[in-house]
């Protein structure tokens, strides 16, 4: 199992495919596996014309699981992605993240825009605000990742089977921590406009964060923004087929 080190926290990455270099990134819960969902296999689609970069993020997956909520600043986040190019001798690579991954990939933009050629950010909220006393998500994870899955199953419908199963696995007071970092909302929202980058965002049309996940495309030059009708947070991740087309153009042209 390879890894990578940062600030003492093993990071854990697998590499598939050849070509130009993809950097995939899951958002809460979530692990690298996320991308082989069974019917819906984002590196199967990839693998023949990139080098997939697929990183389980601290606190998630097979990296380690630290129960700080400081450990999950952005600057340890996309100092993560980093350490895995630089173990990886990966000079530039497009970054695409979902979800929390996606924030990662604005602050990895604004943080080290040397090390991008281009970024896919997917449900990305970059406004969202936390108050422990009364966040509703909070509560669900400190009681246990059962409850989570019945609380989201809830909200957007059954979870796939095997993502299902490795929710259920997750270290909730990792994740609590990791809910409760700081940087929120993220200070990237002020340097918009000077992400310099091919960016391509999407969200799900009926997406229950979706004016927030809006807002950076007014203030970004060379972004465009894609909604997927229909769809809430979950299916903009799981449906392949919606969003599979619009990322190969992207990757095509940049």
């Amino acid at each position: 199992m390879p890894w990578a080190m940062n600030d003492g926290v093993r990071i854990n990455y697998e590499v598939e495919g050849a070509g130009q270099p993809l950097v995939l990134h899951v958002g809460l819960f979530g692990c690298l596996e996320d991308w082989r969902l069974p019917g819906s296999s984002y590196v199967d689609g990839l693998k023949g014309t990139h080098q997939l970069v697929l990183i389980d993020p601290r606190g998630q997956g097979q990296s380690d699981k630290p129960h700080d909520p400081l450990a999950y600043a952005m600057e340890h986040r996309t100092g993560d992605v980093i350490a895995v190019l630089d173990t990886l001798d990966i000079e530039r690579a497009v970054f695409w993240g979902y979800s929390l991954g996606g924030r990662v990939g604005f602050e990895l933009a604004a943080r080290y825009p040397d090390r991008l050629s281009g970024m896919i950010a997917g449900g990305a909220n970059l406004y969202r605000r936390i108050d422990p006393k009364t966040d509703t998500l909070l509560a669900q994870i400190r009681d246990g990742m059962p409850t989570v899955v019945e609380g989201w199953e809830h909200g957007f419908g059954p979870l796939p089977t095997p993502m299902r199963e490795r929710w259920l696995e997750n270290d909730n007071l990792a994740l609590a921590a990791a809910w409760l970092a700081p940087g929120q909302p993220s200070e990237v929202v002020h340097r918009l406009e000077t992400l310099a980058i091919p960016t391509l965002l999407y969200a799900g049309g009926e997406d229950h964060m979706l004016d927030d996940i809006m807002r950076p495309k007014t203030s970004m030059p060379y972004a465009e923004m894609v909604l997927l009708g229909g769809l809430n947070h979950m299916e903009a991740f799981c449906r392949h087929d919606a969003v599979m087309p619009h990322v190969r153009r992207f990757l095509e042209r940049h």
